[in-house]
């Protein structure tokens, strides 16, 4: 398998990622009323700034995720998923990087939002 190396590969993640998120039982909800081709392409800027260390994202993605309600569960499920998504595509270390970016950003949303992290800040 190889690492992640492009934009497109960005994009493949993201794009499978969120392809049946509406099927998702736990996820699926809370992106219901998401214009998604808008949605993947911000969140491939945001990811490919991560892996890539790329100025291409600008937003406060906190700030969308504090009205709607998120439990641990809702971001353990999106982990899970996401290191599933990358995993199953990619190794290496952009692979890597962007799954540990994941835990840390998962880690660090549940403590801002008051909720007791469910994922290692590491």
């Amino acid at each position: 398998m190889r690492d992640i190396e492009t934009l497109d590969d960005i994009d493949a993640i993201v794009s499978h990622f969120y392809g049946t998120i509406d099927e998702d039982a736990v996820l699926g909800p809370f992106f219901a009323h998401l214009d998604m081709p808008e949605h993947v392409e911000r969140l491939t800027r945001f990811w490919s700034s991560v892996v890539f260390s790329v100025a291409t994202y600008k937003g406060q993605p906190l700030e969308t995720h504090v009205a709607l309600g998120l439990a641990p569960e809702h971001f353990g499920a999106w982990l899970a998923r996401f290191e599933r998504t990358i995993g199953d595509r990619f190794a290496g270390e952009n692979a890597d990087r962007m799954r540990q970016r994941a835990r840390q950003i998962a880690a660090v949303f549940q403590l801002r939002l008051g909720l007791v992290p469910t994922t290692p800040l590491s």
